[in-house]
């Protein structure tokens, strides 16, 4: 008997501290909401991809390390619409310098919660000249933005999140 109750003792007590414990993601600073500062925070300067999740379910999520060539590579969202890359020196065999530049254009829909890609080339990660791809803008600041989009295959279905982040 006495096994037993320290037996339950020791769940509940275990429970009971895991759940005060702080959730794994907290943002850093609350998510821009205004149009003007999301759409701002976007254009301001380069950003550095940092990871990529597939999410297939809440209990089936897959987080592969960030390949360290990716790490010098700068993505920028210009003021007139196009979305530009440059390599960095550091590359990872299959993209080069001579592939720096334009990659696709892009819009923000009025409530700053959508982002819409148009690729006019081919891209590392599938994504082929011709292709639109919307992204919901889960999360953004000044320093980091978290987007995420549904992606539908045959027989599987699942949630892309891509996270870029600025020093």
């Amino acid at each position: 008997m006495k096994k037993t109750i320290l037996g339950f003792s020791v769940i509940v007590f275990g429970l009971l501290f895991t759940s005060c414990q702080k959730d794994d993601y907290i943002p850093e600073t609350p998510s821009l909401t205004d149009i003007n500062e999301i759409k701002n925070a976007i254009e301001a300067s380069p950003w550095i991809f940092k990871n990529s999740a597939v999410v297939y379910s809440p209990d089936a999520v897959e987080t592969g390390p960030t390949e360290p060539c990716k790490d010098d590579d700068l993505y920028t969202f210009q003021l007139n619409g196009n979305a530009e890359v440059v390599y960095g020196p550091n590359n990872c065999g299959f993209y080069s310098a001579e592939i720096n530049g334009k990659y696709a254009s892009w819009e923000l829909d009025p409530n700053g919660q959508t982002l819409k890609m148009v690729y006019s080339r081919d891209m590392p990660g599938g994504y082929l000249a011709g292709d639109v791809i919307v992204w919901r803008v889960d999360y953004i600041t000044t320093k980091k933005l978290v987007i995420k989009r549904l992606v539908t295959e045959p027989g599987k279905s699942y949630t892309l999140v891509d996270t870029y982040k600025r020093n």
